[in-house]
């Protein structure tokens, strides 16, 4: 069995050897023209070509933050909760599966009220909207007799994000109402309910 021997300064060496039984015809692997990108691998086509590959779909890291924290707002502008969550993607092609899951609810005293959730993400001190929940009417109330109606729900939305960076990523739930007059008011993890909010990112190879 013949090889290739790569002698090293220090004396040891690295061989590349021909495989132990004879092939049934002659082997030509061809090398890639460049040297590829960290974290990838050589693959071969079938044909001899060497490249270079990447682990897509694979969960390269998970990150799950829990709050119980409650948070409420008059406002029409996206308010944050306090609940979020920081991941640094290794790779600028990585896509970012994010998961939200808490309690939200509205407070409402008239009609053509409603409340929303967003979720933004921050890289670098600027936003970015990613999600919407039905924008700003995920409750709304068309019922002018339905006064001082509390309404609260499980919110869970899952989704897939693109963050084409490297940089840290910081994803937060924001809420809002639809309309600030006659006192309507969203809310998260409303207080004295015992509500538990979460977020969880997932880094996916590209």
């Amino acid at each position: 069995m013949s090889s290739i021997k790569f002698p090293h300064a220090s004396g040891n060496s690295m061989s590349i050897a021909a495989p132990a039984s004879n092939p049934a015809s002659d082997l030509t692997l061809t090398l890639p023209t460049t040297i590829g990108s960290n974290g990838q691998y050589m693959k071969v086509d079938g044909s001899g070509n060497l490249g270079w590959g990447s682990d897509a779909g694979k969960i390269l890291q998970v990150v799950s933050v829990a709050d119980t924290a409650a948070a409420v707002t008059g406002n029409t502008t996206p308010t944050d909760t306090g609940l979020d969550a920081s991941i640094t993607p290794t790779s600028s092609s990585s896509k970012i599966l994010v998961h939200v899951c808490g309690q939200t609810g509205h407070y409402r005293d008239y009609s053509g009220q409603g409340n929303g959730v967003t979720i933004v993400r921050t890289v670098s001190s600027s936003d970015t909207t990613v999600f919407e929940a039905n924008d700003d009417r995920l409750f709304y109330f068309d019922n002018g007799q339905m006064v001082g109606t509390n309404v609260r729900m499980m919110f869970s939305a899952m989704f897939e994000d693109s963050p084409d960076t490297t940089d840290p990523c910081t994803y937060k739930v924001q809420i809002h109402v639809y309309i600030s007059s006659n006192g309507g008011q969203a809310y998260w993890n409303h207080t004295g309910s015992n509500g538990k909010g979460f977020i969880t990112l997932m880094e996916v190879a590209g």
